[in-house]
């Protein structure tokens, strides 16, 4: 008896952790987080600015409001996002901002990729979750040198930041 017993809890928790690993990246950023954002400009830190971002599902399941407070007391700034789960394709995500502006993001594992080019800039980004902490990437590159085969980019700006869950 404690044998079928022992081997219903692990059947039970087996079912648990899939559930839980099976859930989309929004899902599993849903809460308040905080942290401070850091910008570099040519490796060096010129700034940082304190940061919100709130994580909350909608009425429609594979949206997600993605809402960023900027708490500079110069230059503050609220961006409000929608993060759409793409149902057409595996682990893509498309960041929507507004006039219709649309971030297509890869999911692998617990991190999310996001590349794309604007007014001649290449640009590059990261959401990466592990556990209560979030980690937020964004850096900008211009080509730099361009030969038969590669093309080389100076990545000029960087902007992280280590976000941590508020306790509910």
């Amino acid at each position: 008896m404690l044998r079928y017993l022992l081997i219903l809890f692990l059947v039970l928790q087996t079912g648990i952790h899939d559930t839980m690993a099976q859930r989309s990246f929004p899902e599993k950023c849903i809460g308040n987080w905080e942290g401070t954002l850091f910008i570099y400009n040519q490796g060096q830190l010129r700034d940082s600015v304190a940061v919100n971002l709130e994580v909350s599902p909608t009425p429609d399941p594979v949206t997600f409001q993605w809402k960023t407070t900027y708490r500079s007391e110069n230059h503050p700034m609220v961006k409000d996002y929608t993060m759409v789960i793409d149902t057409s394709a595996a682990n893509t995500y498309i960041m929507k901002e507004e006039e219709n502006v649309e971030l297509f993001m890869y999911s692998f594992d617990n991190k999310l990729y996001s590349l794309f080019e604007t007014e001649s800039t290449m640009l590059s980004s990261t959401y990466e979750i592990q556990k209560d902490t979030l980690f937020f990437e964004v850096n900008s590159a211009t080509t730099q040198a361009t030969g038969p085969v590669v093309t080389s980019f100076n990545i000029g700006y960087l902007q992280k930041v280590k976000f941590v869950r508020e306790s509910n």
